[in-house]
Parts: structure tokens; C-alpha cells; sequence
């Protein structure tokens, strides 16, 4: 969309629609804005410098008068004439600024965590920022933030959420701990602070007899479900790997996963044992897929979340299982951590780290060792069906090696 020129009147006549959309203004070149959905309108500058084409945020209306944009809207126009970055300037005269907490977060989401962290995770921590800390903190300095104020927060939190008492106080630590890095604050009030709430180390792992109760009663859950829990539980891999599972990943008997699309950041890749190929080939040929995912969501969404499967665990599955004749719950991620235990006592311990797709320890992996131990996962994954099926078939002892978990 564009308009010639730009006016207050203009300005008050501009309509949100459904998606977050831009004008340009004839008049000023670079100029353009930006309306979001909520009806909020933000002025941008777009510029380029030095091969690069940059971005600077002028202000937003109706808090940014008119004037002050054009006033804002020049100085950035002589700046580039001039071969200067305004965004350099802009953060440079921010740094120099006593930061509020609110100021400090933007920063810390912008430079750090959305360029150091996951996608997932950086937006984790904005969604814990917004929701339990920049309520309470966003006008205050935040040099004026105190040991006090951490504590009383997240212990209010811990007394209904502990688990999420204690991944905000790690966000909190995170953000503190970077504004004393680059130099805006000199110590960090959560320095020490210890976690509210209380975690119970998980160590869920389920026996043979479990797995083989745990399958017969899938039966009669969605055939979703089904799938990818059974595919946790041969393959090793976490849950959000299996629900996004694509058509693309796959090579021959591997499964290929690049660095970002893993929880660890790294490129992984997994042998596809001959069951989990059944499941993969039986959902192609009854159309399940769509759009190469295995696993395809709802209309938002272009494949199943683990949140979906934490609400199947919730809604239907503990209850299905318990009548089944598992006393003990469990989550989906406790079918990995079955998957390892089983692989280790099957004798193949050394390689359960590099089927899990941890980070690999001393000097010799990190750096020297660069075999990928291929054959040996192989023969892992495959012992580790094998003792799973041969279970479930109820085949006999000494047919395979056998493994108890007790």
C-alpha cells in the first residue's frame, strides 16, 4: 500500500486488518509504516549503507508526534548522506542510557537470545518476560532491581507454578547476567539466588512388561498417538524431533536432521530400524502426511506440538495406561530415556550419547575424534527393536539378549 503524503489526518484515518501490513509514503523515501493487527502503527526508516539495506524504528504513534518524525525522519536521512548507520547511533545513545528493565529485556531478546538461542527458546524466554517478570518490573531501573525483589517474585510464583518459578528465574538470571556483560550494570541482583521450587529428578523408565502393556493398549488410542509414541520409543529421539518429522529428512534407512531442526542445535542423523520404516511407509500409504510432514497439525500449525501430546497424556492416555495395568505414569519423554536405558544394557552404552544427540565430552570427541559411528548405532538401534518386538511377541527367552530393567 502507499499514500502520497503523510498527515496527522492520514494517520487517524488508517484501519488495522487481520495481518500486520505496511504503507509507504511517497514523499519520503525509506519512509513506511507499519500496522499490526492490535491498531498500533510504528514509523520505519529503511536505508541502505555499505551493501547493506538496515532497518531503524522512528517511533510509534500516537506516542511520536508528527513533527518529531519528520525531525527523527531527517536526522536519519543526513545521517546515511553522511555515511553513518543511524541504528548505530541510535544503540550507541542507548548504551549510554540507565536502562529500565523493560529496555534491558528488548535488548537482551534482540542481541542474545535471538541470536544465540533456539528460535524455540528465545521465544520461550519472551513469553516468561512478558507474562511474569515485565509486569511487575518493565518502568523500573534496572540497576534499582534487587536480591529482595527476585526473591519475592519467583517464591509468590513457586507457591502455585514451581517448575515455571524456576525457568523465569533462569530467564531473570540470564538477562542480568548479559546486562553486566555489556557494561550496563554492574552486578546482577540474581546472582546466588537459589531455585524456589522443588524438581523431582526424572528417572521413569519403563520395563519390558510396561512397554508390552503400554503397546497393546494403544490399540485404542489415536492412531497418532500411537505412531509417535512407539517411534520414541524405538527410535531414542525426543518428542518435538518425531512430531515434525519430514519427508525431506529422509535418506534411505536415515533419518537427517539438521542443527536447526534439534533441541541440541546440532546436525544429527538416525538409523531407521525395519519397524520404525513400517510406521513411516504405512502413514504414506494411508495419506496421513500432508505437505511432507508425518505428523501434519491443524490449520495454524504445520505438524503436531508436543503440547498436543501432553494433552493426549492428560485427557486420555495416563487413564488408558493405568487400566491397562501401569501403576507408575509416565511422559513421552520417558520413552527415550527407556530407549537408552535399554540400549545401554543391551551393551551398547558407548553410542547411546550420539544416538541421543548430546554434546560430546573431552577433548578427544570435541576435537580429535571425528568418526561418526554409523555401524555402531546401527546395531543399537537394532538390538533395541529386537529386544522390544521379541517382547511384545512374547517369543522366548534366550532368543535375544535379555534385558531387565529392575
Amino acid at each position: 500500500m502507499e499514500i502520497t503524503k503523510l498527515r496527522d489526518k492520514t494517520l487517524q484515518s488508517i484501519k488495522p486488518q487481520v495481518k500486520r501490513y505496511r504503507i509507504y509514503i511517497k514523499s519520503h523515501p525509506g519512509l513506511f509504516l507499519l500496522v499490526n493487527p492490535s491498531g498500533r502503527i510504528s514509523f520505519q526508516y529503511r536505508f541502505q549503507l555499505a551493501g547493506r539495506r538496515r532497518e531503524i524504528s522512528l517511533g510509534v504513534y500516537p506516542n511520536t508526534k508528527y513533527k518529531t518524525l519528520l525531525a527523527s525522519y531527517a536526522k536519519a536521512v543526513k545521517a546515511v548522506d553522511n555515511n553513518v548507520d543511524p541504528l548505530a547511533v541510535k544503540e550507541a545513545e542507548q548504551d549510554e542510557d540507565n536502562p529500565t528493565t523493560a529496555e534491558l529485556a528488548k535488548r537482551f531478546l534482540e542481541r542474545y537470545a535471538g541470536r544465540k538461542l533456539r528460535e524455540t527458546t528465545a521465544k520461550e524466554y519472551e513469553r516468561l518476560l512478558n507474562k511474569h517478570v515485565l509486569p511487575k518490573w518493565k518502568n523500573r531501573k534496572a540497576e534499582d532491581i534487587k536480591r529482595s525483589h527476585v526473591v519475592s517474585l519467583v517464591e509468590k510464583m513457586a507457591a502455585k507454578t514451581p517448575i515455571q518459578a524456576n525457568r523465569t528465574l533462569a530467564v531473570i538470571k540470564s538477562m542480568f547476567t548479559y546486562g553486566v556483560k555489556v557494561g550496563l550494570l554492574e552486578s546482577s541482583p540474581a546472582a546466588g539466588v537459589s531455585l524456589p521450587g522443588k524438581e523431582r529428578i526424572k528417572d521413569r523408565v519403563l520395563t519390558l512388561d510396561e512397554i508390552t502393556i503400554m503397546l497393546k493398549a494403544l490399540e485404542e488410542a489415536p492412531r497418532d498417538a500411537r505412531d509417535i509414541l512407539l517411534l520414541i520409543l524405538l527410535s531414542g529421539q525426543r518428542p518435538g524431533e518425531v512430531c515434525s518429522m519430514h519427508e525431506s529428512q529422509l535418506n534411505g534407512d536415515w533419518w537427517n536432521m539438521a542443527g536447526a531442526e534439534t533441541k541440541s542445535g546440532r546436525a544429527h542423523r538416525v538409523y531407521l530400524s525395519r519397524w520404525t520404516r513400517e510406521i513411516i511407509q504405512n502413514r504414506q500409504d494411508d495419506g496421513l502426511t500432508k505437505d511432507g510432514y508425518f505428523f501434519p497439525g491443524g490449520v495454524s500449525r504445520p505438524h503436531i506440538r508436543t503440547d498436543n501430546l501432553k494433552n493426549w497424556f492428560h485427557r486420555r492416555l495416563h487413564k488408558l495406561f493405568k487400566e491397562a495395568g501401569i501403576a507408575e505414569p509416565f511422559t513421552a519423554h520417558d520413552l527415550r530415556r527407556s530407549a537408552a536405558t535399554g540400549m545401554a544394557m543391551l551393551g551398547h552404552a558407548a553410542v547411546v550419547p550420539d544416538i541421543l544427540n548430546h554434546a560430546p565430552q573431552g577433548i578427544t570427541r570435541t576435537v580429535y575424534d571425528r568418526y561418526d559411528r554409523g555401524p555402531e548405532i546401527k546395531r543399537a538401534l537394532q538390538a533395541w527393536e529386537h529386544a522390544v518386538k521379541h517382547a511384545v511377541e512374547g517369543i522366548k527367552e534366550g532368543t535375544v539378549i535379555p534385558v531387565d530393567f529392575q
